[in-house]
């Protein structure tokens, strides 16, 4: 089975960037913290709130689905990787960033962040 690199950065201040605040600094997820697979990145590193996950493919999915388990109000985020991760099976690095700001219509007209993240809602195992 192939290794992935997942990125999940974000921006401090970002909804998204708000749940790795509490992920890193809510003092109840060290046991979460610690299985992340090649776990890299910091809280409040330059602006931005950095978490990079690297392992096999299953492990990494694994981590994702328990953490969007742990943090409920970044399920649209993490489903998002999900099925990138799904779709693009060669792809060995995905940066949620990318992800957020894809270009995505419904409807003939450019879609918000909300309506790309209800587009890619769905659950994998």
């Amino acid at each position: 089975m192939s290794n992935i690199r997942v990125c999940l950065n974000s921006p401090q201040g970002s909804r998204f960037g708000n749940i790795l605040r509490r992920f890193y600094m809510g003092g109840k997820h060290e046991d979460l913290l610690e299985m992340a697979p090649g776990r890299s990145g910091y809280p409040y590193n330059g602006g931005e709130h950095t978490l990079t996950i690297f392992g096999e493919v299953g492990e990494v999915k694994a981590w994702l689905n328990l953490f969007k388990e742990t943090f409920p109000d970044g399920e649209k985020e993490i489903n998002c990787v999900l099925h990138e991760i799904v779709v693009n099976p060669t792809n060995q690095v995905i940066e949620l960033r990318r992800l957020k700001v894809v270009c995505v219509l419904v409807n003939g007209t450019m879609a918000s962040d909300v309506e790309v993240y209800n587009w890619f809602e769905v659950n994998y195992d």
